[in-house]
């Protein structure tokens, strides 16, 4: 009887030996487990926050286009030019009277930008100073005060100004620039 108390006690130490390496490889795997879940929580998390960013950035640059977009691009505007221009500085102040009922004088003087050292250009625009006067007054005289006075209208002014002057000449013009523009009611 003492060898079979032995032996229960014996299989009990086997099986509990048995048992603490089971429980030792479950709690191997149950780590290696829990080590891969983290894992992959981790790469959701990386791609989730790359898929709101990506979403974000894009969302932001269609609203920033749609945002500054100002209609059709004019392709021939003064603001484009960034060539060194020497100025006619002397067509001189020009005033006259605008359209208005109310009346309203206007002074400006412009400056006409040429191609640096065009010499033909400034003779011409020399000898044809008077006619270039005359024709601006005109422009002016037959204007009104809003349209002077709206800095939006400024490019389209300028533009003007230029077809009308390279229509007398001979050696193009390739800015007005408007050095003064004030309207005054008298």
């Amino acid at each position: 009887m003492a060898e079979a108390n032995q032996n229960i006690v014996d299989d009990e130490v086997f099986s509990e030996g048995e048992n603490t390496k089971k429980k030792r490889g479950n709690n191997f795997f149950t780590l290696v487990r829990k080590a891969l879940l983290y894992l992959l929580y981790l790469v959701l998390l990386g791609v989730f926050v790359v898929a709101v960013s990506t979403i974000t950035v894009n969302t932001l640059q269609r609203q920033y286009q749609i945002t500054n977009a100002s209609g059709p691009v004019i392709a021939d505007t003064q603001l484009n030019i960034t060539e060194d221009l020497d100025f006619f500085t002397q067509v001189g102040e020009i005033r006259g009277s605008l359209l208005d009922d109310e009346r309203k004088t206007y002074i400006v003087e412009i400056y006409l930008g040429y191609k640096p050292g065009d010499q033909l250009t400034l003779q011409e625009l020399t000898r044809k100073r008077v006619q270039i006067r005359e024709r601006v007054l005109f422009y002016f005289n037959s204007s009104y005060a809003v349209d002077l006075e709206d800095t939006r209208n400024e490019i389209r002014i300028k533009n003007e100004l230029r077809e009308i002057i390279n229509r007398m000449l001979n050696n193009k013009i390739n800015e007005v620039t408007i050095y003064n523009l004030q309207v005054i009611d008298f």
